[in-house]
């Protein structure tokens, strides 16, 4: 488990193998909370998100998704990213290389 000292974001693995060609990771956002990916960062894996509690928007480069409790969301390889919650939220993240 991991946990930004500035957000208190958390980030906890999951898989018995992390690194494998396929990873689970749980991840916490605390109200407000907003994080930013570059696109260089959504090369290595395909990557789905699975909003378990909580409000969710995600930008991908110019598209946005607003995600709602059991939503599932695909996101483009290759992408820059923001994450945005106004009341917190907690989802899974699924990597397949």
């Amino acid at each position: 488990m991991w946990v930004d000292p500035a957000s208190r974001y958390v980030r906890r693995a999951l898989s018995p193998r992390p690194g494998g060609r396929l990873e689970l990771v749980e991840i916490e956002l605390p109200a407000g909370t907003v994080v930013g990916y570059p696109s260089e960062a959504a090369l290595a894996a395909e990557q789905q998100i699975w909003l378990i509690e909580g409000d969710l928007v995600v930008r991908e480069d110019d598209r946005e998704h607003r995600l709602a409790r059991g939503d599932c969301l695909e996101l483009r390889p290759g992408t820059a990213r923001v994450f945005r919650t106004d009341d917190g939220c907690r989802y899974l993240v699924a990597y397949a290389r």
